[in-house]
């Protein structure tokens, strides 16, 4: 099956990286978190037979920057879909890809057969999210030079401590990009996703809750509870990989 890096120019003029492979339906779109790039999916993206997609939100990875907005990543979104020629998709989020996954079904549910979340981050689910949305409002607008973003591999920092995960965040992503995301995700209500969904909580998530999440509003949501941190995506693959098997 072939596979490449390819982008697509959203409505904006902003230009959009993605890696694609192609394979059979449901094709699988991986949307990452704040500050990183598709390679943070790299273990997962030759584990399906399915045709893959896993994108560069803007301002991160290869991608330009244009507005950061989650509207406008929905419409990139859609717009990849459209080039691709894609009818059902399964949406994998990882926490502010969870967000974006749940956005765009709301406003695109005929395009969407399943939402497959990692420790979802957004406001109800966040622990001290009122706090935590007021102080990356406040650092999204510190007067701080941009510097020239490098594309990471997040492939080498899989087994790196928790707290050294900002350190390649902010090398592919500018401070205020990094901030801004955050303080759109603890910004954004939610409605309840109207589709077969599975939230994949970590046990130890210090940033996320595991209970009372506003998921359990919707009847269709398979709650899996994961032995891990809110890096969960990069440290438990092989059972994310499986999950997301069983689900298709």
């Amino acid at each position: 099956m072939g596979s490449k890096l390819s982008d697509v120019v959203s409505f904006d003029k902003t230009k959009i990286s993605y890696f694609v492979k192609s394979g059979i339906e449901p094709s699988l779109i991986f949307i990452h978190g704040a500050g990183s790039n598709y390679s943070t999916w790299k273990e997962y993206l030759n584990k399906f037979q399915n045709k893959i997609i896993a994108i560069d939100l803007r301002g991160h990875g290869r991608s330009q920057e244009g507005k950061f907005t989650i509207e406008n990543i929905v419409e990139d979104i859609e717009l990849i879909r459209r080039k691709e020629k894609i009818n059902k998709l399964v949406l994998v989020g990882n926490s502010l890809g969870s967000t974006i996954a749940i956005k765009y079904q709301n406003k695109y549910p005929k395009n969407v057969s399943k939402l497959i979340l990692n420790v979802p981050f957004y406001d109800e689910n966040v622990i001290f999210g009122r706090i935590g949305k007021i102080i990356a409002f406040l650092l999204q607008i510190l007067p701080i030079r941009k510097k020239k973003r490098i594309f990471i591999d997040y492939g080498k920092y899989k087994n790196k401590p928790i707290w050294v995960s900002p350190v390649p965040d902010l090398k592919g992503t500018s401070f205020q990009i990094y901030m801004k995301a955050i303080y759109l995700a603890l910004k954004t209500k939610i409605k309840f996703p109207n589709c077969p969904t599975i939230a994949i909580l970590g046990k130890q998530d210090h940033l996320c809750k595991s209970h009372k999440t506003i998921l359990l509003g919707n009847r269709q949501t398979t709650f899996v509870l994961v032995d891990s941190h809110h890096l969960v995506t990069a440290r438990e693959p092989q059972k994310i990989i499986n999950i997301i098997k069983n689900s298709l």
